[in-house]
Parts: C-alpha cells; structure tokens; sequence
C-alpha cells in the first residue's frame, strides 16, 4: 500500500520516498488517521489493507492510550465505531441538524471566513445538506473549505456530534466526544491522539518553512513564516548533523527526551520550535506538529523580511551585530515606508483644505462683484 500519500507535507513525503523508509504497522495506521486530504472512506479501506498485508503487533500502554494487544483488532473495532457513529448522524429521531461553512477569504488574517456559524436549526437531515448544498453552488465549490454539520439531540441538548465534509459533501472527520460513549469507546476515538512517533525529516535548523495543514484541521493555515530552530523528534546526533553546537547545553537532554516521548509522548508533542515575526517583534515559540513543515519557497515582504537575516544568523552564515545591522537598515525601511503613506495622506489633506479656501474665496469675490 502507498503509505506516502497519507503525509500532508510534499517535503517529507519526498524524503521519506527517497531513504525508502521501511513503515511499521502502527506509524502506518497513525499516518492513515492524521491525513487532512483523505476522506473517512479512503482511510478505512487503507486500514483494512492494512490489516491484510501487514503482520500484526502491539503497542504498550502510554500516557494517554491503553495498551493495544492486537493493532489488527484495534484497526478493525476503530472502523466499526467509525461506521456505527456515522449511521448514529443519520438517524432523524428527537434531532435537529446545523451547519457550518469555511470558506477562503483573503481579507481575513487567517486566510478564511466563516458563513452560517450553527445559527439555523434543521428538523431533518436532508433539509440542512439541501441549504448546505444551495451555499455551495452560490459560493462555488472551489471556495469552500469544508462544511461541519452538527447533530443535536432535542431531549438532551449537550449531547451533539458533528461530521466534517468537504467541498463535494464526502466525510472527513467524526467529532463524537459530546455524544453518550461508553468506556471503551472513548479509549479507541482517543488512541490515536495518545500516540507519538519519531519520522525522519529534511529540514536543517534555520531553514525558512511554513506549514501546510494543521492536525485535523481542514483550512487554510495562517499566512506565517518561520525560521525552523529544533524538532521534538531529533536526538542528540540530529541536533548537531542539524546546526547545534556540540558544547551546546540545549542538546545534553535530547536523547532522554527523546525516550520520553516514545515511551510516553502524544501528538502534541510532535511540535517544532522556531522564531516568527509578529507586530515588528521577533518571537520564538514551540509549536504544533512537526509533520505539517514544508519549505518556505516564496518571497518575504513587509516586517517578514526580518526572517532573512535571522535565517542567516542560525545557519552560521552572519555574525550576530551583523544580524542587528541588517534588523536596523529593515526597520528603518518599514518605519520610511509608513511615514511616507503618512506624509502622502497629510499632504493630500493640506492641498484640498488649500483648495477648499481657495474655491470659497472666488465665490465671496463673484458675490461681490454681482452686487
């Protein structure tokens, strides 16, 4: 089975194909789960492939997961509480049914809009795609993003499930978590969340990259850059082959850590740390799922610019006063660029009050003359 077209980003995917890396059974299955492009049905008939062609394993108790005794077993109640929850949505009894549109929109910061919000209650299921599918024609296709659709119980109103589509109505996601579950329910919806894994990357410590798709998330990430410093995933020998200095105290725990987080990690330990820029500010911060990375191979402009010579400082290609030279000269730019649109604005009302003055005085002198 082509494991690689469950990885979101282009840029691991084509590193993973070129080491041939060999999947086991549970970073497949993960692999499977975190897609953002594939469709529930796709997924399920990747893990009963799986489930044919691969040997069968455990998996050890974590943090956050039960112990898994049979991967093949745990794959297969999976996709059957998958198909009883879906068949849970359709059932019309003591229901009303809401939407949600995402749509592009790039004159919002995040790059989307959102149209409806939940606002109109549904009776039937059939009422709210007819509504949902009307949007999509009026919006056109291409435009949306994905669609939420949320059922809701009449006779207990906390008690909800939402199915996440995309723009041709195909079931992507399942959010059952505000639905009566049982125990073990619960265990196998949270399974894969509890699980961390370690997949070789081929970003280098001050490469610019920007991230594609976030977990689970079927939108438009922010228009961020960043200039990469770490990955979870690496160990002591990755952080220096990565640009670490061998005396440097960041790497002393990596291999402990990285121990840690394969005996015990979830996905929210699969983050990177790196610098961005917000509000003429250079920030660093760890963030969220590393497997979302890929190349940055567009132009930085405005305050952006700054990521440049930061980049540069990381990659030991600048020392650090040249980094704040080439930060002043930038800042001197944005603030010349700024004041210029402020000048622009103040002249331009100077010249129409000059104008205004000049106009009221021909009139008073034609008045004058009339008399």
């Amino acid at each position: 089975m082509n494991v690689y077209r469950f990885i979101n980003s282009k840029d691991i995917r084509a590193h993973l194909q070129s080491l041939r890396y060999d999947f086991t059974l549970p970073e497949a299955a993960f692999l499977v789960w975190q897609c953002a492009t594939a469709p529930l049905s796709e997924k399920h008939a990747a893990w009963r492939e799986l489930i044919k062609t691969m040997p069968d394993c455990r998996m050890e108790r974590r943090r956050n997961m039960c112990e898994i005794q049979s991967m093949h077993g745990f794959l297969q109640e999976y996709i059957e509480l998958e198909e009883k929850l879906l068949r849970d949505f359709h059932r019309e009894s003591d229901t009303v049914y809401f939407y949600s549109v995402l749509l592009k929109d790039e004159h919002f910061p995040d790059g989307f809009s959102e149209s409806e919000k939940y606002e109109r209650a549904f009776p039937t299921l059939s009422d709210c795609l007819a509504t949902v599918k009307e949007e999509i024609c009026d919006y056109g296709a291409e435009d949306i993003l994905h669609v939420c659709m949320k059922r809701q119980l009449l006779s207990e109103p906390n008690h909800s499930m939402t199915v996440c589509l995309n723009n041709r109505l195909e079931v992507m996601d399942i959010d059952a978590f505000r639905s009566p579950l049982t125990e073990r329910e619960q265990e196998l919806l949270g399974a894969f969340e509890g699980m961390w894994f370690a997949f070789p990357t081929p970003f280098k410590r001050g490469e610019l990259v920007c991230q594609k798709h976030s977990l689970k998330a079927w939108r438009f990430p922010q228009n961020v850059c960043y200039v990469l410093d770490s990955i979870t995933a690496w160990t002591n020998r990755e952080m220096r082959e990565n640009g670490f200095w061998r005396s440097r105290s960041d790497t002393q725990d990596m291999d402990r850590l990285h121990q840690i987080l394969l005996k015990d990690g979830d996905v929210t330990d699969m983050s990177f740390s790196a610098y961005s820029v917000e509000d003429g500010q250079i920030i660093f911060d760890n963030m969220g799922w590393y497997l979302s990375l890929e190349r940055f191979d567009g132009t930085l402009t405005g305050e952006q610019r700054a990521l440049y010579p930061l980049r540069d400082l990381l990659s030991g290609k600048i020392r650090p006063d040249m980094f704040l030279d080439a930060l002043r000269v930038l800042r001197a730019d944005e603030e010349a660029k700024n004041t210029a649109g402020i000048r622009e604005n103040l002249l331009y009302h100077k010249d129409m009050s000059y104008i205004s003055a000049e106009n009221a005085g021909k009139e008073a002198g034609k008045k004058e003359e009339t008399l």
